[in-house]
């Protein structure tokens, strides 16, 4: 039986709702919206049937009141974790919110390289397309970024800014659809072939050795 569906849990929230039953209802919502997937005006009609007065507004204040008063040390701590890292994938992708009519708000996500020590994943909010949240967020980090390219990137170092071979390929692949030359015969072909093959040694490799094996049989069979 699903969580909102318990006649018990409901009749017991109600009994306790004005007494000690406010952590009760943090705790289930929280459960409902990062547990069960329930966004909070689909809670609130939920509730609503079952005679509870939760408005979407309530719980997005209770969400908001937690990270600003229990779980910031913890979001700083990883972060300062994260940028102890080597290696790091960075990438965002556009959102609406409700105080904007356009996607210019982004979520950027960073997070720690397939082999780090640490498997840490970060998320952080940007107004906009600019590239100060994302300087802010590798600010004192000295390992290498790697991106799909964006210009929001450009104020990484050359040296420490590495390119993804996936989004490259993608755009030799978008030009073989749109042309008349055969795969096997074309430039664009043989790139995507050879990047394939890339792909391939490298699942290979990943299988046989570990992060610090990998780059020492780069270094030792493959020169530019």
């Amino acid at each position: 039986m699903t969580l909102w569906k318990s006649t018990l849990l409901t009749e017991a929230l109600k009994k306790h709702i004005d007494r000690s039953g406010k952590w009760l209802r943090k705790l289930l919502r929280k459960m409902l919206k990062y547990v069960y997937k329930v966004p909070c005006y689909l809670q609130e009609a939920m509730w609503k049937l079952k005679g509870l007065p939760l408005t979407r507004q309530q719980m997005s204040k209770w969400l908001i009141d937690v990270f600003n008063n229990q779980l910031s040390p913890l979001y700083a701590l990883l972060l300062k974790e994260l940028k102890r890292q080597r290696f790091l994938n960075m990438d965002e992708t556009p959102y609406n919110t409700l105080a904007s009519e356009k996607n210019q708000h982004l979520l950027l996500v960073v997070t720690s390289g397939k082999f780090e020590e640490k498997n840490i994943t970060e998320f952080t909010h940007s107004d906009g397309r600019s590239s100060e949240t994302a300087k802010k967020l590798l600010s004192d980090f000295n390992g290498y970024v790697q991106t799909d390219g964006y210009s929001r990137y450009n104020f990484l170092d050359r040296t420490r800014h590495l390119g993804c071979l996936a989004h490259v390929r993608r755009y030799f692949v978008d030009f073989l659809k749109n042309s008349s030359f055969k795969a096997s015969k074309s430039f664009s072909g043989e790139i995507v072939k050879d990047i394939d093959e890339v792909f391939e040694l490298e699942r290979k490799l990943s299988a046989k050795f570990n992060d610090d094996e990998r780059l020492n049989y780069r270094r030792k069979n493959f020169s530019l």
